[in-house]
């Protein structure tokens, strides 16, 4: 090869514009509802998730550990939730998830999560009651997805066979 390896082929030799032309990328945004009381911490998220293979639907997680938090409550807005992985399929089952968090009534959060094949990172902001301004966080995540595009096209099969093309 002239001028050796390309280390930019991964986003079409552009990686300012960082396109991943193999698809490999969900995306979503929601609502979390967050509570710590003495280290302990847990959380709610549901979330409109998607995918570049063109599949859409709901994610509802939930998730609980060890936060440095003596005690809080608080309701996120998801702003930006974006992971590696191929298929909101895969966000299916258990994941590991830290984060970082600054509030005092109005919150900002950072996660970081690690799945069976996958990473990603949220940016939380929202209202959050706490005892101390800044919160370290980290545990176990159960994710379920609800594929609204699998389930219309099997209702479209079921309804008109196996093609649903238009002739």
């Amino acid at each position: 090869m002239l001028g050796g390896i390309n280390l930019y082929s991964y986003a079409g030799n552009t990686p300012i514009n960082a396109i991943d032309p193999f698809g490999l990328e969900t995306k979503g945004k929601g609502i979390s509802v967050n509570a710590a009381l003495l280290g302990g911490t847990g959380s709610y998220s549901i979330l409109w998730v998607d995918d570049k293979q063109g599949d859409f639907g709901l994610s509802i997680s939930h998730s609980g550990g060890g936060a440095t938090e003596l005690a809080g409550i608080g309701v996120f807005f998801v702003a930006d939730s974006t992971t590696t992985a191929k298929s909101i399929n895969d966000l299916n089952g258990i994941s590991g998830v830290v984060g970082i968090g600054g509030d005092k009534v109005i919150g900002y959060n950072f996660e970081y999560e690690i799945g069976p094949g996958y990473t990603g990172k949220s940016h939380l902001v929202g209202v959050d009651f706490s005892v101390v301004w800044a919160n370290l966080y980290g545990g176990v995540s159960s994710t379920k997805v609800y594929n609204f595009s699998e389930m219309l096209d099997n209702l479209l099969n079921y309804l008109f066979g196996e093609s649903t093309e238009c002739e």
